[in-house]
This record gives C-alpha cells, structure tokens and sequence, in this order.
C-alpha cells in the first residue's frame, strides 16, 4: 500500500516544481536584501561625507567644530563594520535627548537622524525607542550578529502611532529605521513574520488535495480494484493523508535548509539567539529569541497543512471533483482574509507569524498561541470526522467501504 501511495506522490510533479520555485523566490528575495543594504549603505555614506564637508565650512566661520566630528565619528564605526556601529549606535540612543556632556557637547556621539530623534523628541511615538534600547543591549551583551546598520526596531503599531506629518513616514521609516534581513537565519524569521510561507501550502494543497477528489470519481475505478484485492480503501485514504501532510512539510522544510545551506558561503548564518519581539494583551512587549519564534511559528505552520488538507478532502467528499474542490479550498482561504478576530475560526491563525509572536491575540484582545492551537487541530479532527463518515457508510461512491 505504501509504495503504492508513495508512486503516486512521485509522480505529482507540481508539488516538486513549487519547492524549486519557493527555493528560487528566497534566493532571489535574499539577494535583493544584500542588494538593497549595499546600495542604502553607500548612499549613507556619502550623506555622512557631504555633512563633514558642509559643517567644516559652517564650523570655520563660527568657529565651533562639533557637527563635523560627530559625522566623521559615525562614517568612521559605519566602515568599522556591523558590531562596531552597534556598539557606538546604542550609547548615542540612550543619551539622545541629552548629547551634553556636563555643559559640553559630545563628539563620540552619532548625531543624524539615523537614531531616530529630532529636536522635540523621538521620531516614533510608541514603544519603538525602548525596544531598540532593549534589543541592542541584549545584542551588544551576548555578542550577537546585529543588524546592519543599526536601526529603530519598529512593530506592527508603528504606523499607527506615528504622530507627525503622515508625508513624512515613509522618508523617517528609511532613514530611522530600515533593516535589512541579509543573514541567513534572520532573513528566514522574517519571510516567517511576513507570512511568506503560506502561499506555498496553499499551492501543495490545491496541487496535492486532487488526489481525494479524482478517487471519488466514478469514473475512476483505482480504489475499486484495490478494495477487490483486500486492502482497506480507508487505511489507504489515511495513509495517503499523512503522506501529503509530511510531503508538504518536505516542500517548506527543504527550500529553508537548501538556502541556509548554500547561502552560508555567501552570507552569515546569524544567531538564533537574537532577541526577537513578542506582544502581549496588554499592548506591552517582552523579548524571545529567534530560536524559540521559530519553534512556535514551525508548530502552527505544522497545523495550518493539516488543516488545508482536511479541508480540501472535505469538499472532495461533497463535490467529488478535483477542480470545483480545489477552487473551493481556495475560496474558503480567501475568506479567510475577511473573517478575522473570531478566535473560534482558524482564519484568525493562518498568520502564523502574527500568531508566533502574539499580536494576533493582541488584535483580538484575548486568546493565547495554547488556543491557537486548539482551534486549529479542533477544526482539522471536526472536518476529518465529518469526512471518513460518509466515506465509511455511504455506498454512492462506486465501491463499499465496509467491505
């Protein structure tokens, strides 16, 4: 039976072709990272070099050379490389609103608006400074790969807070705050804090979850000759079941350690140590490392193709045919972008990345990641239960079950 099913499975070669594609979108994604940081680094630079120039010439006639020094200062760490500008990026964070020293100006001190301050305070109106503050001395303490260069840590509330100019955002999000995710395991959080991942279930989903319906099929008589010869079509549904789920799994699983793998020559791997932000319901933030977010997030992601795959041998009962079924799969995830903040749905928790680091239940203003996953392996066992049923009693199929 098993090499059966596992013949089957070879053979859907679509499945395959999107683990290749998923494979090339991270590469082409993570390249464009390296890309983008290179080119923000060197625009950065050059700002920091004009600046130097222009106060020389403002500090010569009034007689005062204090801007000039802070620029040189900070391109100085910028070229010293990643831990360096940390290093020199929180002490400037974390005496901001006061860069006297005693009555004197301050020269090692990074003074652009890379700190994200102006002179009436911060530029982000939530918790954006403390968390940044928090995050670099967890950082700079345990000697951790920290993003380069350093910037603002912003969260899913930033733009809601904002309260200057909205025309303005955008400008102070890149200068105070943009990241670029170019080590390997970082990159990886975030495609899972983006949700990257889910459009890949769903496309194994739809490609694999024909196989239910094509059986139920009258017209395909596969099942039928099998149950003649002694084997038990419903063992064989459910092997067949949680062969797709672990197929699946393999098609996430293996485009994420294929790029880790062949990414390592070109690029850090990253510490799955960084500190990595968690809501709570009270709207106040703690930190978790990136290791255990992505324990989290791995769980429901685990949970979200076993429901996909319940859901479409579900409509494969009722339809019994492959491609109403898979449009109906793909209908009742589209609802799902419309039906959000019930907790008893699973639409709720099909953001795993949201779900992993606990602003989901923050939106909802309850809920814990306990009853996320309730929720979601309570409705896949609802709709299995709901399925096998017919499939074991009804003889309209084409072939009795009971046999």
């Amino acid at each position: 039976m098993l090499r059966i099913v596992g013949s089957e499975l070879r053979h859907r070669k679509a499945v395959w072709l999107i683990t290749v594609l998923a494979l090339v979108i991270l590469g082409g994604l993570f390249a464009r990272e390296h890309f983008m940081q290179h080119r923000y680094i060197q625009t950065y630079a050059e700002r920091l070099q004009k600046g130097i120039v222009t106060q020389k010439k403002l500090d010569q006639k009034d007689g005062i050379d204090i801007f000039g020094k802070r620029y040189q200062y900070e391109l100085d760490k910028l070229h010293a490389g990643p831990m360096a500008y940390a290093a020199a990026y929180l002490p400037s964070l974390t005496t901001a609103l006061e860069p006297n020293d005693g009555g004197r100006p301050k020269i090692n001190y990074i003074a652009s608006r890379a700190i994200g301050v102006t002179g009436s305070g911060p530029i982000f109106g939530g918790h954006e400074w403390d968390n940044t503050i928090h995050e670099l001395t967890i950082v700079t303490k345990q000697k951790l790969l920290p993003f380069y260069p350093a910037r603002q840590l912003t969260d899913e509330m930033t733009a809601v807070h904002y309260g200057q100019d909205p025309d303005s955002y955008a400008d102070n999000i890149e200068m105070s705050a943009a990241r670029f995710y170019t080590a390997g395991w970082y990159f990886i959080g975030h495609a899972v804090r983006e949700n990257w991942l889910l459009p890949v279930i769903l496309l194994c989903v739809l490609s694999y979850g024909t196989l239910f319906a094509n059986e139920l099929n009258r017209n395909h008589r596969h099942l039928q000759l099998l149950t003649v010869n002694g084997v038990n079509p419903l063992a064989l549904w459910a092997i067949r079941f949680a062969l797709v789920v672990l197929t699946t799994v393999a098609a996430v699983v293996v485009p994420i350690g294929v790029f880790l793998l062949v990414s390592r020559p070109f690029a850090v791997g990253g510490s799955l140590r960084y500190p990595i932000l968690i809501w709570h319901l009270d709207g106040t933030q703690t930190f978790t490392t990136l290791g255990n977010y992505l324990g989290r997030t791995a769980g429901l992601l685990l949970l979200v193709i076993i429901l996909g795959y319940s859901v479409i041998m579900f409509w494969s009962v009722v339809t019994r045919n492959g491609l109403i079924a898979a449009v109906l799969t793909a209908l009742t995830a589209g609802v799902g972008f419309f039906i959000q903040k019930i907790a008893w749905l699973p639409f709720s928790y099909l953001n795993v990345g949201a779900a992993g680091n606990g602003f989901t239940f923050y939106q909802m203003g309850h809920g814990t990641l306990t009853q996320a996953v309730i929720v979601l392996s309570g409705w896949s066992v609802g709709l299995l239960v709901i399925t096998f049923g017919p499939l074991y009693r009804n003889r309209r199929y084409g072939y009795d079950f009971r046999n």
